[in-house]
């Protein structure tokens, strides 16, 4: 059963993965970053459960943190920096507030697009890979 639930996260993860190419080529570039941080988000999320976990919080920084802890063999640095650019679009690339001005779409890009899918798969990467 934590087996089955822990790879339901990681094809969910995959699924947003895969929608962050349509709404990129439609030019929704802040929903393509949120979904890219929710892509990492449920991935690492799988992967502790299936390590025997019960994950907490949205920060994959800190679920790829316990992961490194949990791993026969560190976690590559350069991942780190991936989660923490993700971190940054859970709330800005969806809430108006977020910016003193306009709406999340005017403040996001397609070469930020682009780095949160980058950066989304190589954390999907590292979880496949360590899928036990």
């Amino acid at each position: 059963m934590v087996q089955n639930e822990g790879l339901r996260w990681i094809q969910a993860a995959t699924d947003d993965l895969n929608a962050t190419q349509s709404l990129l080529a439609d030019g929704y570039y802040h929903l393509c970053a949120f979904h890219a941080q929710q892509a990492a988000e449920k991935a690492l999320k799988g992967l502790l459960r299936l390590l025997g976990r019960v994950p907490w919080g949205h920060s994959c920084f800190d679920l790829l943190t316990e992961i490194d802890g949990l791993l026969s063999s560190a976690v590559d640095a350069s991942l780190f920096s991936s989660a923490q650019r993700l971190d940054g679009h859970y709330i800005p690339s969806r809430y108006p507030d977020a910016f003193p001005s306009g709406v999340p779409s005017d403040h996001y890009d397609e070469t930020t697009a682009q780095q949160a899918i980058a950066d989304a798969k190589a954390l999907l990467d590292c979880v496949q890979g360590n899928v036990p």
